[in-house]
């Protein structure tokens, strides 16, 4: 269970906060997933008034590569590309359910209206359903 957004909706020049896994489903349907990092592509300059453009900022997920049994593995980096593919951020169970709120509150103060509302209705439906597995498990 997660919380999907669109490639394009990400926050252009900032990150994207408490995030700590994602799946990333590019346009040609290819699946990433692992851990979530922002990464500012350039130092921008205390002097003056700089500041960082979207095109100086990159969202990316972090996994493990593949190897034999008892070998090293290598860091894999995947940029999230604005390709029209989606992303989702995971979590599930009632540890999950505080992460995807907080998620949640952040993304939807920087998104459309529309999008905000379809958003938090999404959140609140998978919030049940992560109740009633709690509810299960007692």
């Amino acid at each position: 269970m997660g919380i999907s957004i669109m490639d394009t909706d990400l926050p252009a020049t900032s990150p994207l906060p408490q995030v700590p896994r994602v799946r990333y489903t590019d346009a040609g349907g290819r699946v990433h997933e692992g851990w979530y990092a922002f990464r500012e592509a350039r130092q921008t300059c205390p002097l003056g008034n700089d500041r960082l453009r979207p095109g100086d900022c990159m969202h990316l997920i972090v996994s493990d590569g593949l190897a034999d049994w008892n070998m090293p593995r290598d860091v894999r980096v995947q940029a999230i590309e604005p390709d029209g593919g989606e992303v989702e951020l995971l979590g599930g169970g009632a540890a999950g359910c505080r992460l995807a709120a907080e998620n949640l509150l952040e993304l939807l103060r920087g998104l459309p209206d529309s999008l905000a509302r379809e958003l938090a209705t999404r959140a609140a439906e998978e919030c049940a359903l992560w109740i009633d597995e709690i509810e299960e498990d007692e």
